[in-house]
């Protein structure tokens, strides 16, 4: 996980077996998901999904599904700020890598500004996050080249 995604190609692989029954349970990462690494991070890692994937998560990652009242971005950013992760740390369990308690998590409460606000904040935001989750896929993008091509260039077969 990073700060706007998560990155696919280091994850572990499972059965289709296992996948589809993860997916009965609703573990399957859909679009506008926020994601939060619950074990040892006090949300270091909270994020939207931008599209619908095909990753079923297990005990280590949150899923919160905001309901239509909420904005997505709104409710990530709010996991993020400082006050949140403060409380956060008091509803912890685990000595050596500290996990999230979610039934804790649940009882928050967190101001939602009225629906104008929140959409115009949010015009702003997710103009930023679109341009974040770009920048990512075009770097990812330029590893995959630089990849591909350094051995090439290192053995001869391209000549500068």
């Amino acid at each position: 996980m990073h700060d706007f995604g998560i990155n696919i190609a280091k994850c572990r692989q499972i059965s289709i077996d296992d996948y589809q029954e993860l997916k009965r349970q609703d573990s399957v990462v859909k679009a506008n998901d926020i994601l939060v690494a619950k074990d040892g991070s006090y949300l270091k890692y909270t994020f939207v999904v931008q599209k619908d994937l095909e990753v079923a998560l297990l005990l280590s990652i949150a899923i919160i599904r905001p309901n239509e009242k909420v904005i997505p971005h709104w409710l990530a950013y709010c996991l993020r700020s400082s006050f949140v992760k403060e409380r956060i740390k008091n509803s912890v369990s685990g000595a050596a890598i500290p996990r999230i308690i979610l039934k804790y998590v649940r009882k928050f409460k967190i101001f939602i500004p009225p629906q104008n606000i929140m959409d115009e904040w949010n015009n702003t935001v997710e103009l930023i996050v679109k341009q974040c989750w770009n920048l990512i896929a075009r770097n990812e993008n330029l590893k995959k080249q630089r990849d591909m091509l350094l051995p090439k260039l290192i053995s001869g077969q391209i000549e500068l």
